[in-house]
């Protein structure tokens, strides 16, 4: 399993767009990605201009259906289209480790 983050850095006065753009944009990520098992939209309760995009994949080749090849080990600057509202974003893929008993 892999957890993708994505965080944006917003400029005052455009978080409830970016919000709004953001959620209308995923909604349909879990019916056209195969292998995305869950995603949310996070909003810092402390500072609204921070906002992370968390989405968890069944295994590295569903994640690079969704983000492009090499995005699981070089993720990146992922600005696309945040510019246009004032959005700095990374994105950083973890992979979930399971300890065995």
């Amino acid at each position: 399993m892999i957890v993708r983050a994505s965080e944006a850095h917003l400029q005052d006065g455009v978080e409830d767009e970016f919000v709004e753009r953001l959620v209308e944009l995923v909604s349909s990520f879990p019916s056209r990605y195969p292998g995305m098992l869950r995603h949310n939209v996070l909003v810092d309760d402390g500072d609204t201009r921070r906002v992370q995009y968390v989405s968890v994949w069944a295994d590295e080749v569903a994640l690079e259906g969704y983000a492009g090849a090499g995005m699981a080990h070089e993720p990146g600057d992922v600005s696309r289209g945040g510019a246009v509202l004032g959005a700095s974003a990374r994105t950083a893929a973890l992979r979930v480790h399971r300890r065995k008993h």
